[in-house]
């Protein structure tokens, strides 16, 4: 293996600076200072860096089976976008449901527009209450009571739904309110969506959401 296809190549690059060196107790001292730090910085690099795809061939990215240089295990970035259906969007006027208005009140909620691509993923992990397209898993009409709803109101209430971590450590959804809401505006193509985000012990906050590319920019 070349050493610039090892995650850890500052570590061999500090090493072979110091090879030709007369080696004290003071300096493999001070070497092993610098390699650690190195190894530190290095290791954080690979794994934090959001610009994987830009580096070159042999780069390595962290998988559940260790590293690996497969260019499609690479973190894929959300590209915005706009639909037509967004247009529809910004003509509405969305509301706090009244059951939600305290919680923002009291610092316990926080009114977001998140990113629907990303939210969605985070929603398929909870399968019991996930809705898929045209309402499948949905409860009864109410995915086209919605629909009907949308295009004759300008009025439009948020859902809620809070935001943990799975047990694998990636972003899971739960919908406390509107989850029909939800999937009606997903499927007609909106790329961005309000949602009452409830924030407290057990659940991720509107920092760490975004952190997960959940939040819309």
């Amino acid at each position: 293996m070349k050493v610039d296809d090892f995650p850890l190549k500052g570590v061999f690059s500090i090493i072979q600076s110091f090879s030709q060196m007369r080696p004290t107790k003071q300096s493999i001292t001070r070497i092993a200072e610098i390699v650690l730090r190195q190894a530190v910085d290095d290791s954080y690099q690979y794994i934090h860096d959001p610009d994987h795809r830009s580096r070159p061939h042999g780069t390595f990215w962290p998988t559940e089976k260790g590293w690996s240089n497969d260019p499609k295990d690479a973190p894929q970035k959300e590209k915005p976008s706009n639909s037509p259906f967004d247009a529809e969007m910004k003509k509405k006027n969305f509301t706090v449901p009244k059951q939600a208005q305290g919680a923002l009140r009291r610092g316990e909620a926080e009114l977001v527009w998140v990113n629907v691509p990303s939210f969605d993923r985070a929603f398929q992990s909870d399968p019991d209450s996930y809705i898929g397209r045209g309402g499948a898993g949905g409860i009864g009409s109410r995915y086209s009571i919605f629909s009907d709803y949308f295009k004759n109101h300008k009025d439009i209430d948020v859902s809620e739904a809070v935001v943990k971590l799975d047990h694998k450590g990636n972003p899971s959804v739960e919908f406390v309110n509107g989850r029909h809401r939800w999937a009606y505006m997903r499927d007609q193509g909106a790329t961005k969506i309000p949602v009452v985000l409830y924030i407290g012990d057990g659940v991720l906050d509107v920092s760490q959401s975004k952190k997960h590319g959940l939040i819309a920019q």
